[in-house]
């Protein structure tokens, strides 16, 4: 009985590149970065545009990205620190990745991860370099605590783009303040947030639920609003932080937080409003990338029919075809020697997996599929050797009973009951199979009886009651004859094909007689006894064990 048993591993389907397993994600994708303007680079920020809509919506990504993840190496054991910028769950989303270092007019690969949905978010905005102030934490002294209802603050233009991370301020009343940046141009509110009361005279902060970017030549206010009896220091000085330029204070009385402030005086800060910012580091030729597909971060075992055979029945395991890929298939994690191929045939039971190594020298290892290869039941035939036609019919006998008999002379298909008269002279293939219950395997034998024609041998000249016994026997058994008269008679011995392998001649008496026969010498079987008087014969069959 042969059946094929089909597994599929889904490896890793990168044109050129398969890589080994960040622990508990399911895709990677590699990303090869080269520098283009002849200096190395060192802690640099790279923007990633990357398809993040396509995973999302096939549920292979977080919806916001949150499982997203760079590493320097294909096991995922260097982790790099990257920003989701914009555009998640579309086509188009930028990612910035803080890589260590490119070499000079040279390239190296990264990896992005995604593929788990437990993982949380580790969007950073520390990718960037900062954290700067965009007052350079400008300390004025002189506090003013009469003027209510008023916004404080100053105009700046931005020499080098920069992210806006967390808005401050510095008052002297222990209030908390609502701080805002305006587009100077379009006067439209880009950011706005309360600031916390924290500690009277100091900076405080609190981070932006969204960072926001502040381009490079543009000119934006910041402003801090003064509610009722909230005060506010202010004094002399120009003092930024150095990505910006200061232009001029800016204010408005009487007037509420969203209001735009048009009055302007120079060379002051008043208020005192703040924010942190970061910037990301500038080639005078950007570095470009290539993205490689998309693929499982490990082989996937699928087993597609049942995974228990029986002996002699084949599991055929596939992995995936990767360009330029080495294939290593293990049993219990011990190499098969010579199974290097992207199919494997397998015939024992154990744990088998794939080990697949891509053109870059990264492995991984499929997770194991587990195989059961059940022992067929026995079942021999017990031979019994030629039988003349006109013999008795005999009950054959198996290793395993409970199975189906077959063939020319089989009367009974659940005992073996064979009679050699049905069968008639010649050979015949005899068959029984039977099926473990348990298991559901099916053990098949075949045996070969040879019918002899003794039709023209009259068997009542020998007058002669025969028994032999002990039957079956260890090759020490008695042939006892109770003879009518004194005759001589030949004792033929033939074995399970045929061949006489014994002869005796005897002389016997009128009444009882026994002949010990040893066949201890002759190999373990069914026999055949044939005993002759010239006149006729009468056929036995002996088992040895």
């Amino acid at each position: 009985m042969k059946k094929i048993i089909l597994f599929n591993i889904i490896g890793l389907l990168t044109n050129s590149t398969l890589f080994s397993q960040l622990n508990g994600w399911e895709f990677k994708v590699p990303v090869k970065i080269y520098e283009k303007s002849g200096v190395s680079l060192s802690q640099f920020q790279v923007p990633i545009y990357f398809d993040t809509q396509t995973p999302i919506q096939a549920g292979d990504m977080q919806s916001k990205g949150e499982d997203i993840r760079f590493s320097s190496d294909c096991d995922g054991n260097n982790l790099l620190l990257h920003y989701i910028d914009s555009g998640i769950n579309s086509s188009n989303t930028k990612i910035w990745v803080r890589v260590p270092s490119i070499p000079a007019n040279d390239s190296l690969t990264i990896f992005i991860f995604y593929g788990n949905p437990l993982a949380p978010q580790t969007s950073n905005i520390n990718t960037f370099d900062g954290q700067h102030s965009s007052t350079d934490s400008v300390v004025v002294a002189s506090i003013n605590s009469v003027v209510s209802n008023s916004q404080r603050g100053f105009r700046f233009t931005v020499n080098q783009k920069m992210l806006v991370g967390a808005l401050g301020k510095r008052e002297p009343t222990g209030t908390a303040r609502i701080i805002t940046i305006f587009d100077f141009n379009s006067q439209a509110k880009l950011a706005q947030d309360t600031v916390p009361i924290g500690v009277v005279g100091q900076y405080n902060y609190k981070m932006l639920n969204q960072p926001i970017w502040l381009n490079a030549g543009q000119q934006y206010i910041l402003s801090q609003f003064q509610a009722l009896n909230d005060g506010y220091y202010y004094g002399t000085s120009t003092q930024s932080g150095q990505h910006l330029t200061y232009n001029d204070m800016r204010y408005c009385n009487s007037c509420n937080q969203n209001t735009f402030p048009t009055s302007s005086l120079g060379n002051m800060h008043y208020g005192t409003p703040d924010f942190w910012y970061y910037v990301y580091k500038i080639a005078s030729i950007a570095p470009s990338y290539v993205i490689g597909n998309i693929s499982p971060t490990t082989p996937v075992v699928t087993v597609l029919s049942n995974d228990t055979l029986c002996e002699g029945d084949t599991a055929f395991l596939e992995s995936n075809f990767v360009n330029g890929a080495t294939y290593q298939w293990l049993l219990n994690s011990n190499i098969i020697n010579g199974a290097v191929s992207q199919q494997y045939d397998a015939t024992s039971t154990g744990n088998y997996a794939v080990v697949i190594t891509d053109q870059l020298g990264c492995k991984d290892t499929s997770a194991s599929v587990s195989i059961v290869v059940n022992a067929l039941p026995n079942a021999t035939i017990t031979p019994i050797g030629s039988i003349c036609s006109n013999a008795p019919a005999v009950t054959l006998n198996a290793a395993t009973p409970g199975g189906i008999w077959s063939g020319n002379g089989i009367t009974n298909v659940n005992t073996g009951e064979f009679d050699p008269s049905v069968a008639g002279a010649g050979t015949h293939i005899i068959s029984y199979s039977v099926t473990d219950n348990i298991t559901g395997c099916t053990g098949e034998d075949t045996l070969s009886i040879v019918v002899l024609d003794c039709t023209g041998i009259n068997e009542s000249g020998l007058k002669a009651d025969v028994s032999i016994f002990p039957n079956p026997s260890n090759g020490n058994f008695t042939i006892s004859i109770q003879s009518e008269i004194e005759q001589n008679l030949q004792i033929q011995i033939l074995n399970n094909n045929g061949q006489k392998v014994k002869t005796l001649d005897r002389k016997i008496i009128s009444g009882q007689n026994k002949i010990e026969i040893n066949l201890t010498d002759f190999s373990k079987g069914n026999y055949l006894i044939n005993i002759l008087n010239g006149i006729g014969v009468q056929s036995y069959s002996v088992i040895l064990r």
